[in-house]
């Protein structure tokens, strides 16, 4: 089996997403570059079949460049496509995670941007909704996905981590390693669950007086 040492920090990293409420059973998927042309990709069903507990073993090793199994006897998950287009596109990502946390996915379901309120999220900043995206479809929507993501790539400064929002479905980030893609899904989640408790701390009525709106801290997070 290659890549022992990768494939056991993304199955760390997989439990980690899982264990600390950065997905759910529902789905997602992590993909870790490994060569210039060599990815580890979780198999379909991490959530429901495994609950995100995986071995090593249950990775799948995939050309990048086409999507090729090379080793693994489990199925490819269906958003394959739009983390190996990513790869294919930004050849200084070094892995990508796509989850369904809970907080942001509020914004993803009503397609409102999660903006910067707390300084932790100001290395992310606004994490904006991408278009035209449709889960679970073709190789041709997952193709018009990766194209806005790398569109907005392309915008942003180099210091920026990367992380989108898929409508009505979750996130999507990248990073140059495994650990940071994971610290980036956290830094978004943190930033989505201020936001939405600030929100309902404000208007609590057994509060004396509405609180203050949270400060917005950057105005040019998108570049």
């Amino acid at each position: 089996m290659e890549f022992a040492e990768e494939r056991q920090k993304v199955t760390e990293i997989a439990w980690s997403v899982f264990s600390r409420g950065l997905t759910n059973t529902a789905g997602g998927n992590i993909a870790c570059r490994v060569d210039d042309d060599l990815a580890l990709i979780t198999p379909t069903g991490s959530g429901p079949h495994w609950f995100w507990d995986l071995e090593p073993d249950d990775l799948l090793l995939v050309r990048i460049s086409n999507g090729a199994i090379l080793e693994g006897t489990h199925e490819l998950s269906r958003e394959t496509p739009l983390h190996l287009s990513v790869m294919r596109h930004l050849t200084w990502v070094g892995a990508t995670i796509h989850a369904h946390p809970r907080s942001a996915l509020v914004f993803a379901v009503c397609q409102m941007e999660i903006p910067v309120v707390v300084e932790s999220s100001l290395i992310v900043g606004n994490v904006p909704v991408i278009e035209k995206y449709l889960p679970g479809t073709t190789p041709e929507f997952q193709e018009q996905a990766a194209a806005a993501i790398v569109a907005l790539a392309q915008t942003r400064c180099p210091e920026k981590r990367l992380a989108v929002l898929l409508p009505a479905h979750g996130v999507f980030v990248a990073g140059t390693t495994i650990v940071e893609a994971f610290d980036t899904l956290e830094r978004v989640e943190v930033g989505a669950s201020c936001i939405i408790n600030a929100a309902a701390l404000r208007d609590n009525p057994l509060l004396e007086g509405p609180g203050p709106k949270p400060a917005l801290l950057n105005d040019d997070a998108q570049t």
